[in-house]
């Protein structure tokens, strides 16, 4: 470039307290290049305009005062010419994208994370990129990522995660993952209403990847390659493009797991039954089952409107359902001895680290656990008086933690085993807190009469007030509901349950009525945002109940189960939706319920526990472990391996692989090939329901 460097306009410099001097500031290059060959650094609201070329890459930086070291700092970027070097946007930060960014080859990102934002702009890379191990980029707005060719590798337990309402697309690349558990894939979508669109990609697996949340688009030639399974779990279909082909290549699995029973929104009154977890636009739309396996769950799946191509050896399994055994869980190592009253359990969203809050010691403990072995201590934290609550951020780095001495706390996790505390907020006999399922927003609520549902927003350091309401009673048992709109809230003094719509801009609007029920004290939404499990007070007749909800009209009692003088504190969905975990505070067991969905739940059995008092249990994100606190002088902790067996009930046809639709007519026949000397095995049901 003839004109480099000839003006270069800086805006500010800022000299660091470093051994050499760095840039600092905006970056111009309007009239000419820009050419930086130094690492800069901008500030919030600075920004690279132009024709500008950094070579040493960038860093966007918390300043220690001022309204960046409250909110986060964003630096715009509006250049046309590439970035080479690394990028640091010290977890709390944002590039946001005015202008297509150009990445070259040598472009690193830094293991603490950020947020990459903006509207129909692109990432375009040069070259191959690493993201490097337990490193989350929160993905804002509507942001594509064209690969040119080149491949994104994925580090352990490194991930894209898609903000609430926004999209990713991914196009002309190759996706590498190298080690992701079920509850934190490489790629994540936060909420129902984040989408992932994968034009002209591979996605090369090295373990399972489990789509959990979210939609997934599918444009041109999308290939699933490697030796593990693509494990859709979104009650939201998956949607094949017209002119598109989803493949998948020999030795893989395409396994449709939804968290629900039916594919409507969950809005529809009354709920229907279709299984159309996989929707095909027309007939140009084509799913490619090379040598590979297609596994079907209870729900069944229906497959209509496209192409399906079966080559080589392909093996359909709509029969291999999971149920629970009657002895329905074995401890996993020993029991966890504790300090005073520890109140409340939670897994981290790896499976990998246990944390809990010990009310009376006032103490933050983590734990590991290897799926084998007794849980061993990561690191003790010390938190305000009265510890009651602790919650996780979908990415496993924050956790939060509210205490009854009055406050709600924020701490921060790095692997193996630090901790540390970042901001706070006061809240008055907080009792228990939860994070929105994108990690933004924080709510809180407290245990007194004026009953307070507090909301904040949370920038990777601090705690923002967005919004608060008095409910006119004690509350306790607050959850947020996974597409991440609602708050659940029982009333244990006035014999309601609420829910909130939460507004973004700062704002909480009850809906509907308040739903009767007698002294609620915990809720949890199950995963695929239909239902709520409510848990009631010593003296209430009906412990255990099941709400299900609309978006739009109070929550409708469908189900009731009578456990007379049991205070039910501890509610866990399992993570496939189909089973419920109930600790009892004054109950010396875990009691596992199916659920079928609708209406009923049916007693599975019970886990015998060390000690009585089982205030908090949870649900591992794999499924295969519960894990429980007492509340005890001392208490313990104890993980129990779920038994899973077959289910060998008599499967329904319309549970069961379906092709077509006749009801619809032909317009909706699925068009099957099966190519020359391909081997096609049905282990259960196939159903043919073409017209023709």
């Amino acid at each position: 470039m003839k004109n480099i460097c000839k003006n270069v306009f800086v805006v500010y410099f800022l000299i660091l307290n470093f051994s050499n001097t760095v840039k600092c500031g905006t970056l111009l290059g309007r009239a000419n290049t820009n050419y930086t060959t130094t690492h800069n650094i901008f500030r919030s609201g600075q920004s690279a305009i132009g024709v500008v070329r950094m070579n040493n890459g960038f860093t966007v930086a918390t300043p220690a005062s001022g309204v960046g070291s409250t909110h986060g700092s964003i630096a715009f970027m509006d250049t046309c010419i590439s970035v080479s070097g690394a990028i640091d946007l010290r977890t709390t930060n944002t590039i946001f994208l005015l202008e297509d960014l150009t990445l070259d080859n040598s472009v690193t990102f830094s293991p603490s994370g950020g947020s990459i934002y903006g509207y129909d702009r692109a990432l375009i890379l040069n070259g191959n990129l690493n993201i490097p191990n337990d490193s989350t980029l929160h993905i804002g707005g509507r942001i594509i990522i064209d690969g040119n060719g080149n491949t994104i590798t994925f580090g352990n337990n490194s991930k894209f995660l898609v903000d609430a309402n926004a999209t990713l697309t991914l196009k002309n690349l190759v996706l590498k993952s190298t080690q992701n558990q079920p509850g934190n894939p490489c790629l994540q979508c936060s909420t129902f209403g984040s989408n992932i669109c994968l034009q002209d990609v591979v996605l090369n697996l090295a373990d399972n990847f489990y789509f959990n949340r979210g939609q997934l688009f599918i444009h041109n030639d999308v290939s699933i390659t490697g030796t593990s399974a693509l494990v859709y779990c979104s009650p939201k279909p998956v949607i094949i493009d017209s002119a598109s082909t989803l493949y998948f290549d020999t030795g893989t699995t395409f396994s449709i797991a939804p968290v629900t029973f039916t594919d409507c929104p969950y809005s529809s009154i009354p709920t229907t039954t279709t299984n159309n977890f996989v929707f095909m636009k027309n007939k140009t739309s084509q799913i490619y089952l090379n040598g590979c396996d297609l596994c079907i769950t209870l729900t069944g799946c229906r497959f209509r409107t496209g192409t399906m191509i079966l080559d080589n050896k392909v093996s359909f399994h709509s029969n291999y359902t999971l149920t629970i055994a009657e002895i329905p869980a074995t401890q996993a190592g020993s029991t966890v001895v504790l300090s005073n009253n520890p109140r409340y359990v939670s897994w981290s969203p790896d499976g990998k680290t246990l944390a809990l809050v010990e009310q009376t010691s006032n103490n933050l403990k983590l734990y590991s656990f290897d799926g084998v072995n007794t849980p061993s201590l990561l690191v003790t934290q010390a938190t305000t008086s009265g510890a009651s609550g602790v919650s996780w951020t979908p990415d496993g780095k924050f956790l939060a933690v509210a205490s009854t001495g009055g406050t709600v706390q924020v701490f921060k996790f790095t692997k193996p085993n630090s901790i540390s505390a970042l901001g706070s907020a006061t809240l008055a006999t907080a009792h228990n807190v939860t994070w929105s399922p994108d990690g933004r927003f924080i709510a809180a609520s407290n245990w007194a009469a004026s009953g307070l549902l507090n909301v904040w927003r949370f920038n990777s350091v601090n705690l923002i007030q967005m919004a608060s309401v008095a409910t006119g009673s004690i509350i306790s048992g607050i959850s947020w509901s996974p597409d991440g709109k609602f708050i659940v809230v029982p009333n244990y003094t006035i014999n309601t349950l609420q829910v909130y719509k939460f507004y973004e801009s700062g704002s909480l609007s009850k809906i509907g009525s308040d739903a009767p029920i007698t002294l609620p004290v915990g809720s949890k939404w199950s995963p695929d945002g239909r239902f709520i499990a409510v848990g009631g007070d010593t003296v209430a007749t009906d412990s255990i109940k099941i709400f299900s909800f609309d978006g739009v009209s109070t929550p409708r009692l469908v189900s009731t189960v009578s456990m007379a003088s049991k205070s039910i504190f501890g509610l866990s969905w399992a993570p496939n939706g189909k089973f419920l975990a109930v600790g009892a505070f004054n109950l010396a067991c875990i009691q596992i319920y199916a659920f079928n969905g609708s209406d009923t739940l049916t007693l599975m059995g019970t886990i015998p526990t060390s000690k009585v008092n089982i205030p908090s249990i949870d649900w591992s994100p794999d499924g295969n472990f519960i894990a429980g606190v007492s509340y005890q002088s001392p208490g313990d902790l104890q993980i129990f391996r779920v038994n899973y067996i077959v289910d060998r009930t008599t499967q329904a046809c319309s549970n069961s692989i379906v092709f077509g639709n006749s009801a619809l007519g032909q317009n909706y026949d699925l068009n099957v090939k099966v190519l020359a000397d391909a081997n096609v095995n049905v282990d259960g049901i196939l159903n043919y329901d073409n017209v023709s």
